[in-house]
């Protein structure tokens, strides 16, 4: 690799999409820098990768100095990169080109093999990193000769060129003369690695919150305290801390600021030696909610909501006070005994989460309805231009009182029934200044524009289906607020959506795919400059393909080498499709169909179709960009979340609707990397008593849908949409296109008909069927349970300890709440949940433990112990499956393409078994009748208790 290479890899290592607006520091190792090799170029050792990078950097860019001094070769590369070149020989130029340099001149800090008498010598490390490796040490910097430009442009280039798409760099100016220049290197690695990566389980340890407003002072008090006690401070940055404005120490406490502002409260340890995650406690923040009773009876109340960034467990627990997820990431008033508390610890040591509610001598309210709440939420800042109150302990009323400029309004209000002993209540309006002695009465001094909401389509851009909102901390009350179109001098202002908060509401009709920003009228606020945007929800995208879709074997497995058969989508490539002519009937009979049995509906609904939308726009997301558009559009649309029958959890909900969305054909969605790729659009036909019957599955958009319509009406077809089944609703799946026709000899316009449309529909002319079913390739391809339990091996070292886990019962068909020590070794299914979204599966046989997917270990497990589950009512033609044991991936999804619909979930007593089932229907018996089989289940004919009709629709 040349330098442009290395310096390309290196950069896009540290600064990519994954740190968005995230502090980025470049602490670089020897390491770091082989592995970056490693993945980026074709290197045989690892001792090959480093030394081409020190070749790399000895070469430098065309043109660089003939000199073996680093610095001159990365000053040079400075004002190249500052003529902007597009290109330096046939290699894009997208990083600043001097950044492999910074990397170089750090790497000397990080291996205590160059260490020197004290941490925060430069030169004597790097004189000795440049033995060590036939390099020419540095020479000391000045004014004229110096890297200070370098270090500067980082940080425009990632907050101003980038808009801190790709993290965000922060260079720190210093005046110690000792600092001046390498302190910019130094800063990058004052703190340990190890340290940095762990600092969530500093913050649990010593009693921290997220979000909590800590001083400077406590936070130096804390790292001070808790270096004797194997923080991994070294001993001059330990002296630096004691020293109140001490340049270096000062670094520290800004470094692990910032890490604790972004903290959201989990606290692993990750073991850096081996990999493993040492699973630690979820930290969630308990805030105080006071309702207000004024007129008269002047009264005040208090409860308390468990506020989280991550989604809480459903069976989240804290000694006998069940915690439920109620819209956002707010939980449900708890029921607590008393009206007030002064400081709150909840534990959960199941699932190992602890809800804290600091103990503050002040308590600041802001009203609750900018969070979609009822009532006055607790906030940890004073914020310019706002109404709020204050709870305080009474020793500090004469200090409020003497607050100098004083707020607009401050009124004391002595007459309000239940404010707690010892207590005093204020009324606040628009305070000027923060109070001199009581940190915790904070001014929030910075004005930040934030667009929350909507459908995030990319960065900063969202579709114009749902608009976000703009909420501007620390506005003054009175701000005129207004969007700048790019290319137009007209300011359109914005409307507040509420008198008391400050938030402002984007207007309909604004131009797609041009530039906004959001100014306020004569401030300058930080960030006014990044840019917005808009698209269209409705417009058709370009031709999908099916590149980016994985392969998966017979068993749903991701696999990377080609393989003559193998699952792509929802369809089976490779597969001896003439198997399917016996069941050819069932999807072409040979009865045309006499008139039109359903009512013909020919528009869909907007919600439950816009997630599909929004993916399709997008054609690959991450699942916690599916979650949080799920949880906008549930917040928007108002509607109840969930069948109201049954008691879902939010993180419950958005694990079936993805999961849902996937086994409809829509797309295709991988567990272990949380990867959703959306499928083309396609035609497939479904299983039929008369005339032909086909469904649209794959992305789409409104432009699609109109299209197919519209040319069904041109070739005499009948398109019908259908919602899901109401019990479904929750999960906002999309309807159901279906696309009828009568005739059974319409063959060839069918295919036409697809073409015209731009949509798959498989094809095979050397098949007598001609069609191939994406139903039997699936059903047919699905694998032996037998030969998978041939195939997995056991591993050899387990990934992390402390996990919740839950054990398989056979029983009860059901994951059940354990305790490591209670797993029983011989033989036993265990689900360990390193997060609500993430899980391992683990069968244990013999002592060793097996890597298995989900639905496969279950069923290993019911065959072990001889259990058949799997029910069929040939009078009606029902299959049901219990809910909590689904069916392997391949075969679940060919079986719900037989409708299109997703299975109705339902409580009923089945034989032996009572528990919610899934049921399926317009699967014709004969094509799954002996499938089971092959996960080890025998098929069971009896009555299942659900009437057909039931089900609203005609299939």
């Amino acid at each position: 690799m040349n330098y442009i290479e290395w310096n390309n890899a290196i950069a896009s290592y540290f600064f990519c999409p994954e740190h968005t607006e995230q502090f980025v520091y470049l602490y670089v190792d020897k390491p770091t820098i082989i592995r970056i090799g490693l993945e980026n170029g074709e290197f045989q050792t690892r001792e090959a990768a480093w030394y081409d990078f020190l070749d790399a950097v000895k070469s430098g860019i065309p043109g660089s100095p003939k000199t073996s001094d680093m610095l001159k070769k990365a000053i040079y590369s400075y004002h190249s990169w500052k003529r902007t070149p597009v290109k330096i020989g046939e290699i894009e130029t997208r990083y600043p080109l001097y950044i492999a340099y910074l990397a170089l001149f750090v790497i000397p800090l990080t291996d205590s093999v160059y260490a020197s008498r004290r941490s925060s010598e430069y030169y004597p490390r790097f004189e000795k990193f440049a033995q060590k490796w036939s390099l020419r040490k540095l020479n000391y910097q000045h004014e004229n000769y110096n890297w200070n430009a370098l270090w500067s442009d980082l940080e425009d280039w990632t907050f101003n060129t980038k808009n801190m798409d790709l993290g965000v760099f922060d260079d720190r100016d210093y005046t110690n003369k000792n600092w001046i220049y390498v302190g910019k290197a130094l800063a990058q690695c004052l703190l340990p690695l190890k340290t940095l990566k762990n600092l969530g389980s500093f913050f649990q340890s010593v009693g921290l919150t997220p979000g909590e407003n800590i001083s400077r002072k406590k936070l130096r008090q804390l790292l001070l305290y808790h270096s004797k006690k194997g923080f991994h401070l070294g001993p001059d940055v330990y002296s630096a801390l004691k020293i109140e404005g001490n340049e270096k120490g000062e670094t520290v406490i800004d470094i692990v600021k910032q890490e604790f502002d972004k903290w959201q409260g989990s606290s692993d340890v990750n073991e850096s030696e081996s990999g493993n995650i040492i699973k630690g406690w979820t930290v969630a923040r308990v805030f105080t909610i006071m309702d207000i009773e004024e007129g008269w009876d002047e009264n005040v109340s208090f409860s308390y909501r468990i506020f989280s960034q991550h989604d809480f467990p459903d069976d989240l627990n804290f000694d006998s006070l069940k915690c439920i997820n109620s819209t956002g990431n707010w939980s449900k008033a708890l029921k607590l005994k008393n009206n007030y508390y002064e400081n709150i610890e909840l534990k959960d040591n199941y699932n190992k989460w602890i809800a804290r509610l600091p103990d503050n001598p002040v308590r600041i309210f802001v009203s609750g309805s900018r969070f979609n709440l009822n009532g006055w939420v607790e906030t940890e800042f004073l914020i310019p231009g706002r109404r709020m109150y204050l709870l305080v302990k009474e020793e500090l009323k004469e200090a409020i009182l003497d607050w100098n400029p004083q707020p607009e309004e401050l009124t004391i209000l002595d007459k309000y029934e239940g404010v707690p002993d010892k207590y005093v209540l204020f009324h606040i309006l628009n305070p000027q200044k923060s109070h001199s002695t009581i940190e915790e009465l904070t001014l929030k001094s910075d004005v930040t524009i934030q667009l929350n909401g909507g459908l995030n389509i990319a960065r900063r851009t969202w579709l114009d289906v749902l608009l976000p909102e703009v909420l501007i901390d620390g506005a003054p009350d009175n701000s005129q607020v207004y969007l700048h179109l790019k290319g137009s001098n007209e300011k359109i202002k914005l409307i507040k959506k509420t008198e008391v908060d400050p938030i402002w509401l984007l207007p309909d009709g604004l131009p797609q795919m041009t530039e906004f920003h959001i100014k306020l009228e004569g401030k300058k606020v930080k960030g006014d400059h990044l840019p917005y945007q808009l698209i269209s929800y409705k417009d058709y995208p370009p031709h999908f393909s099916e590149d980016c879709l994985p392969m998966r074997d017979m068993f749903g497995n991701l696999v990377d080498k080609e393989m003559k058969t193998y699952a792509i989508g929802s369809h089976v490539t490779g597969m001896n499709y003439k198997k399917q002519l016996i069941y050819n009937y069932n999807f072409v009979p040979v009865t045309r169909m006499k008139e039109l049995t359903q009512t013909l509906v020919d528009s869909l609904s907007v919600y439950p179709n816009l997630l599909l939308y929004y993916l399709s726009i997008k054609r690959e997301a991450s699942a916690k960009e599916y979650f949080d558009a799920l949880e906008n559009i549930i917040n928007y649309s108002g509607q109840s979340s969930g069948n109201q029958n049954q008691s879902s959890s939010i993180s419950d909900l958005k694990r079936t609707s993805l999961q849902m969305l996937d086994y409809l054909g829509f797309i295709d969605y991988e567990y272990s990397t949380r990867r959703i790729v959306v499928n083309p659009p396609q035609l497939i036909f479904i299983p039929t008593k008369a005339g032909r019957k086909l469904i649209l599955i794959g992305g789409r958009t409104p432009e699609l849908v109109e299209t197919v319509i519209q040319k069904s009406k041109e070739y005499n077809f009948y398109p019908i949409i259908e919602p899901q089944h109401p019990s479904n609703g929750g999960f906002y799946l999309p309807d159901r296109v279906q696309i009828v026709v009568l005739e059974i000899n319409r063959d060839n316009d069918i295919v036409k008909f697809a073409e015209e449309c731009n949509l798959v529909l498989k094809v095979n002319p050397k098949s007598i069927a001609r069609f191939e079913y994406s139903q039997f390739g699936l059903l047919e391809f699905s694998g032996y349970i037998n030969e998978l339990e041939q195939q997995i091996e056991p591993e050899n070292q387990f990934p992390g300890t402390g996990w919740v886990c839950k054990i398989f019962n056979p029983e009860k068909l059901s994951f059940e709440r354990a305790l490591e020590n209670e797993i029983e070794r011989s033989f036993q299914l265990v689900e360990y949940k390193v997060n609500e979204y993430t899980f391992l599966h683990r069968l244990w046989k013999a002592g060793k433990a097996f890597p298995v997917n989900k639905n496969w270990g279950r069923y290993m497990v019911l065959k072990h112990y001889g259990k058949h589950v799997i029910f069929y009512d040939k009078d009606t033609g029902l299959f049901a499956v219990p809910a909590s044991v689904p069916l392997p991936r391949l075969m679940m999804e060919g079986i719900i393409l037989c409708s299109g619909f997703a299975p109705v979930k339902v409580w009923l007593k089945i034989e032996e078994y009572e528990t919610y089932w899934h049921i399926f229907d317009n699967v014709p018996s004969n094509l799954v009748y002996n499938e089971f089989q092959k996960i080890g289940q025998r098929l069971r004919e009896t009555k299942i208790p659900y009437k057909h009709e039931e089900s609203h629709r005609v299939i």
